[in-house]
């Protein structure tokens, strides 16, 4: 095709560069023949221009998209939620702290399971019906709060069942992405899908502190409601191709042969236990700060869902510059050096912060730490 048929079709023009070959070829009797020492060959090479909106021109990944974004909204949200609604119930800390193992039950037990559920089901009727079931679910407390009920046992329980549906549903939507775009296309389409998710629980947290204090609590459920269920018409409306259902003996035991090879290869292992430990550094935070927010600096859930915010703004913002600008020579020593200090540290500086200002600050360090 040349350049200007190339151009109009849509796709990018090639771009021919000249090399040389200069390449030794054994022979019988041990000799060596030089093959086109010095000539020069000309070679095409297809440069994407424009990708990211190329992706999303595409109508599936568009509507998956959209559909992840109001889904993690919900799903990140959700955790600032009810540990604000446990706060309001009791001041009873081991309460929150029973809390945080409500909210992480669901994605552990779930996600792996709900992840391979894209490649043995329809997609479409598994999507909505997990969307639209977890818009329903949070809006069980919101009209328990209307009618003055609320307790913090129902609290537990409203979380528990509340987490279930968004924590199949946002791997789902990770895992339909390859069979929407093309493999030439597949990173760059990770790359949208994955900013989508982390722009949404940044956005989630400060829209969520606001809507509890102009609305209250029930308005935050409401608001969780409805990201869900705009998720679920998008979703709806996405042209999702059909997976054909896999045969019963390639189903079972899938995941546990993903788990038996994760943990036995490296880097895998190792990334999967540094994982572990990120993650359990960032849920504490996200218990705590809410919590620190109102009892420790006197803000409300508009100052609580700042400082939350501000830790995934400062983890999106290393993320962008690993993957854009500096890459580091000694990656595991940087990874080791961030683990031992600046998690574990950054925890004591919060809980000895006194101040708004001085804390948010913290917190935004904090959080580009653990972005690496």
């Amino acid at each position: 095709m040349e350049d200007g048929a190339a151009e109009a079709a849509g796709e990018p023009a090639p771009v021919r560069i000249e090399v040389t070959v200069d390449v030794e070829v054994p022979v019988e009797g041990g000799d060596e023949v030089r093959v086109g020492a010095g000539m020069p060959v000309d070679v095409e090479v297809g440069v994407e221009v424009g990708s990211a909106p190329r992706v999303l021109a595409i109508p599936a990944f568009r509507g998956l998209a959209i559909s992840n974004v109001f889904a993690a909204l919900a799903f990140g949200t959700s955790r600032f939620v009810f540990v604000w609604l446990i706060g309001d119930l009791t001041e009873w800390n081991t309460a929150t702290a029973v809390l945080g193992i409500v909210l992480g039950l669901p994605p552990l037990l779930l996600s792996a399971w709900a992840g391979s559920l894209a490649d043995h089901m329809n997609p479409r009727p598994l999507g909505v019906g997990l969307l639209v079931a977890g818009g329903v679910l949070f809006a069980v407390p919101a009209v328990i709060l209307e009618l003055g009920w609320m307790t913090v046992p129902l609290a537990l329980g409203c979380a528990l069942v509340g987490e279930i549906a968004p924590s199949m549903a946002l791997p789902l939507l990770q895992a339909l992405v390859p069979a929407v775009v093309p493999p030439s296309r597949l990173m760059q389409a990770v790359a949208i899908q994955n900013l989508g998710m982390m722009a949404s629980i940044i956005g989630g947290a400060f829209i969520g502190g606001g809507v509890i204090k102009v609305f209250g609590l029930s308005g935050g459920f409401w608001f969780l409601t409805i990201a869900s269920l705009v998720a679920a018409v998008v979703y709806w409306l996405t042209p999702i191709p059909s997976v054909p259902a896999a045969p019963d003996a390639e189903r079972r035991g899938a995941i546990m042969r993903g788990v038996r090879y994760a943990l036995g290869t490296e880097p895998l292992r190792s990334l999967l236990i540094m994982t572990f430990i990120i993650g359990m550094a960032t849920g504490v935070s996200i218990l705590l700060l809410p919590e620190m927010a109102r009892d420790v600096l006197g803000q409300d859930s508009l100052g609580a869902g700042v400082l939350t915010a501000a830790m995934s703004v400062g983890m999106m913002t290393t993320a962008l510059l690993l993957a854009s600008v500096w890459s580091p020579r000694r990656p595991g020593r940087l990874v080791v050096i961030v683990l031992g200090a600046a998690l574990g540290g950054g925890l004591v500086a919060i809980g000895l912060s006194r101040t708004f200002a001085l804390t948010l600050l913290i917190v935004f360090i904090w959080g580009a730490s653990g972005g690496i």
